[in-house]
């Protein structure tokens, strides 16, 4: 039986992990009260980054923003896990980015 092997990019290293090693990572905790960014990031398999994007399009009521925070913990935003898990991630054609490139017509 061949061993899978899964690279991952953390805070700019880029680790190897077997397929034992991908089973013990531990995912966020659903019957947890409150998920944090890094929760919710790990839930979602973005950065925490993005978490704070898709929170300030939610703010400001755009596609793909995430609900609105469920509670507070200082300036920390948290969601209960069924706020997360119930929230529809942005498709291909809401997301945000560089438009194609369109072909330029030859000798013009």
């Amino acid at each position: 039986m061949t061993e899978m092997a899964v690279l991952i990019t953390w805070h700019g290293h880029t680790l190897c992990l077997s397929q034992l090693d991908k089973e013990m990572l531990v995912a966020p905790d659903p019957e947890a009260d409150y998920w944090t960014a890094e929760d919710v990031a790990e839930y979602l398999g973005v950065a925490v980054r993005s978490v704070y994007t898709y929170r300030l399009r939610g703010q400001k009521g755009e596609p793909g923003g995430l609900p609105r925070e469920d509670r507070m913990f200082g300036r920390s935003p948290a969601w209960k896990p069924a706020t997360i898990t119930g929230w529809q991630r942005p498709d291909v054609s809401t997301r945000r980015g560089r438009p194609p490139r369109r072909p330029t017509a030859e000798g013009a």
